[in-house]
């Protein structure tokens, strides 16, 4: 696992990411646009691999909010 990072450093080309948001926990997501409109639409998305992506409601991306890629799957 890598180290938690500031969530500005934070990829935003569309990677599934592991995020620590201080009123959600940990969330496997991506910054997408769960529209499929406009690019600058975007935000963090959850997938549930059947209907999603759907919008991350009501998290902070404050100074207490980090992320890390995410592990390697096992072998």
């Amino acid at each position: 696992m890598g180290e938690w990072q500031p969530i500005e450093t934070a990829p935003r080309d569309g990677r599934e990411i592991l995020v620590f948001f201080r009123n959600k926990g940990v969330r496997q997501v991506s910054w997408q646009d769960p529209w499929g409109e406009n690019p600058d639409h975007a935000l963090w998305c959850v997938d549930d691999d059947k209907h999603g992506p759907y919008p991350l409601r009501g998290y902070s991306a404050g100074a207490d909010t980090h992320w890390q890629p995410l592990p390697e799957p096992p072998q």
